[in-house]
């Protein structure tokens, strides 16, 4: 299912198609030329509400898109859970069938990392009073797969950041920045969940400045017994994320936050935890 006519690359109503976003400057042919067949094409409308645009990013479980919410006027980013590996798109197009998800291997595993991305989202729908973690709007079942939808920040990583001005932060501005996230965490860890992948990839400030926590695909619940294969970020992950019965809790997430400032306040990645465990 389609819908009028969008820019995909900034989701801005338009009155007539145009080569480039006289907004953005978001060239189609050419996004068209180059994307993922695997990923949803632009314009396809979900649960009648939801169009989507063009791929802001894609990971080893999931796929998340920039998209327009029909019912309410807004910007939303559309996270869609596609494990590489266990599941393709046998017909990709422009109809509701080619959006369908097929499971190529292990179908239990994928059910079982289905149910975990849908309360994922639930997880943060439970945080949305906290300034510091972005908004959850919706989530939903469709296609064989899973969706949830969530405010999009206008911004760029605190990585990308930090690469552009190529200089450190002081210490008076990493904390106006980061202390948001401080107490959201706060609140997370209260709950007996755990982020797990904290880093400057995954904190975005936006246009006002406010710095923002997101993607916690990695959050594992404390108060149950999830065995699960080892989730590392090189330099933000701490030992207990290299081992396999390594304990995990909510230090866990300070190592990541005290290695991100480091980052910040002198452009360096830490050296790795298993490396400085040996001999720091």
């Amino acid at each position: 299912m389609k819908t009028g006519i969008f820019c995909y690359g900034c989701m801005r109503e338009k009155n007539e198609p145009e080569r480039y976003c006289s907004y953005c400057g978001f060239n189609q042919e050419e996004y068209m030329s180059k994307r993922d067949p695997q990923a949803l094409k632009p314009g396809i409308i979900l649960q009648g509400r939801y169009v989507l645009g063009k791929v802001l990013g894609k990971g080893g479980f999931g796929i998340t898109y920039i998209g327009y919410d029909t019912k309410l006027h807004i910007k939303v980013a559309v996270k869609e859970y596609f494990p590489s590996g266990l599941a393709m798109r046998t017909n990709p197009g422009d109809t509701e069938e080619s959006c369908l998800v097929t499971v190529t291997e292990k179908p239990e595993r994928y059910q079982k990392e289905l149910e975990r991305f849908i309360q994922e989202a639930r997880t943060l729908a439970s945080f949305n009073q906290e300034t510091g973690i972005v908004t959850v709007i919706d989530v939903f079942r469709a296609n064989n797969t899973g969706y949830y939808v969530m405010d999009h920040l206008p911004g760029k990583s605190l990585k990308e950041i930090i690469r552009k001005r190529n200089r450190p932060m002081g210490l008076e501005e990493v904390l106006r920045l980061l202390t948001p996230v401080f107490n959201s965490l706060k609140t997370v860890h209260k709950n007996h969940i755990i982020h797990r992948d904290i880093s400057p990839d995954n904190l975005v400030i936006n246009n006002s400045g406010k710095l923002t926590l997101i993607d916690f695909g990695a959050s594992r619940n404390l108060d149950k017994d999830q065995k699960e294969g080892l989730i590392l970020k090189h330099g933000y992950s701490p030992i207990e994320q290299y081992q396999v019965n390594g304990r995990q809790g909510p230090w866990t997430d300070v190592y990541s936050l005290c290695a991100t400032i480091y980052y910040m306040m002198t452009l360096r990645v830490p050296p790795r935890a298993d490396i400085r465990y040996k001999n720091d």
